[in-house]
């Protein structure tokens, strides 16, 4: 399926693809990021962490803006670190910009 829950590995994907990662699990957290992104590369320590507590019920998918441009553009995301949970398919919060990890462990546990 070109998926993958690992660190480095990033999601080749299109809208399809995409709307099916985020019905692969009940809860969905999507990180869209950039290897030049500042916020970004400050957020990835706790997000990998958050990602190791995750359990089944809960994914992360990373995905990079600069790999992704139309995708990014199909769903209208326009800026990064853009921050997105889905709860079984449906948009349940969104964050542009930098997150503190603890908003986002509320988020998480909010959604």
């Amino acid at each position: 399926e070109g998926l993958s829950k690992s660190n480095n590995e990033r999601i080749g994907m299109n809208v399809y693809d995409y709307k099916k990662a985020i019905q692969s699990a009940d809860k969905v957290l999507v990180n869209f990021n950039a290897k030049w992104c500042a916020p970004c590369k400050k957020m990835a320590p706790f997000i990998s962490q958050i990602e190791q507590e995750m359990d089944d019920s809960t994914k992360l998918f990373k995905v990079d803006a600069d790999a992704h441009k139309s995708l990014l553009k199909d769903i209208e995301v326009s800026e990064i670190p853009t921050l997105i949970i889905y709860r079984k398919g449906k948009e349940v919060w969104k964050h542009v910009g930098y997150i503190e990890e603890k908003e986002l462990r509320k988020a998480l546990e909010k959604a």
